[in-house]
């Protein structure tokens, strides 16, 4: 595969993600995995966190300008995504790109059973497990997103 055939994934990973709030690790880590020989999990996951670093640069750069951001929230969220991202950074070295493959998989059904359950639950309190467990998984998988 050529790649200047990323560029155009790129530009709909960055409309989509836009669109449904999400930095784009759930669709570059598949592509990647699936459609571009030789890469592992680590490369993946690493190409996905870059792809995500530059996004979240523009879009806090736009967000700060509108006076959007609530400076609290993200400390206190950047408090538990800090060591969590640590921890997934030194799990995705030991872990088996079969592995890895199944347990992204089991993490992106989740996300789809969360979205349905959102939607048919009203609770926030089983939201918000459901919510932490996704989270803790998606900090194992170490991708941004």
């Amino acid at each position: 595969m050529h790649y200047l055939v990323l560029v155009p994934i790129g530009v709909a990973v960055g409309l989509v993600g836009a669109l449904i709030g999400v930095g784009g690790g759930f669709f570059v880590v598949p592509f990647l995995l699936v459609f571009w020989r030789g890469f592992v999990p680590e490369s993946a996951t690493a190409a996905s966190l870059g792809l995500v670093l530059l996004g979240a640069l523009s879009a806090t750069a736009a967000n700060v300008r509108r006076r959007r951001i609530d400076y609290r929230t993200g400390l206190l969220l950047a408090a538990g995504t800090l060591p969590g991202a640590w921890l997934g950074r030194e799990a995705i070295g030991r872990i088996s790109s079969r592995a890895f493959s199944w347990s992204f998989g089991a993490l992106l059904l989740g996300v789809a059973a969360y979205l349905v359950a959102a939607r048919l639950v009203r609770e926030r309190v089983v939201r918000g497990m459901i919510a932490a467990v996704l989270a803790a998984m998606g900090a194992l998988m170490f991708f941004g997103g």
